[in-house]
């Protein structure tokens, strides 16, 4: 991937974010949602090619953009169900600011910093990780007595562990200083191209998450 990628992942996510917008305010005839799904890509397309104009984005930014559409996603559905204290029905408006409000601030957070791919993907393991643990810890608050204050309750502690896994995710991954190495004695999380297979047209790399360093 190269600033090309960075490109694209602007233009796919902005489509999405119009689509999603306009199918959550209920737009007619349904047609008409793809328009705004082309303004909206048109949007983050446009955005993206400014920020390529102010700095060199690589393979770690394109990747930062597509969690920050992603997971804005995630979290606006989240609210909108928060705020309706239910998880009936598909959350089209909040799944759409969602994934626009990701996109500009993981854009934005592309010109500033750098992140490798394999670490932006590890913090969205660590995200999705965090947001199981919690939706299982709040559980019984939905599967007992289904009410508007235990729903909110189990969003907020889902999407607590969504924040601190990937909080946990980002600390375990930053680099390591004299004064932090002795923290992570144990190792550090890795990921990316962990094996290769070999088949009859060649190898085949095999993806996943690893562990380096000692117990």
């Amino acid at each position: 991937m190269d600033q090309t990628s960075y490109l694209t992942a602007g233009g796919i996510w902005g489509a999405t974010s119009g689509f999603l917008i306009a199918a959550g305010n209920n737009v007619q005839p349904t047609e008409d949602r793809y328009s705004w799904g082309v303004g909206g890509g048109l949007i983050g397309l446009s955005l993206a090619t400014l920020a390529v104009t102010q700095s060199t984005m690589d393979d770690g930014d394109a990747t930062l953009v597509h969690s920050g559409g992603a997971l804005g996603l995630a979290f606006g559905a989240a609210t909108q169900y928060l705020y309706e204290g239910s998880t009936g029905g598909t959350p089209y408006t909040g799944m759409g600011y969602g994934s626009a409000i990701g996109l500009a601030g993981a854009g934005f957070l592309a010109t500033q910093v750098t992140l490798s791919p394999s670490r932006m993907l590890l913090i969205d393991l660590g995200a999705g990780g965090g947001a199981l643990i919690g939706a299982a810890a709040g559980s019984p608050l939905v599967f007992n007595n289904q009410t508007e204050g235990n729903t909110r309750a189990w969003l907020s502690i889902t999407a607590g562990g969504a924040l601190l896994g990937g909080g946990l995710a980002w600390w375990l991954t930053r680099d390591s200083s004299p004064a932090s190495h002795a923290l992570l004695q144990w190792g550090t999380p890795t990921a990316g191209v962990i094996a290769t297979t070999p088949t009859r047209t060649g190898t085949t790399p095999v993806y996943g998450a690893a562990w380096s360093g000692s117990f």
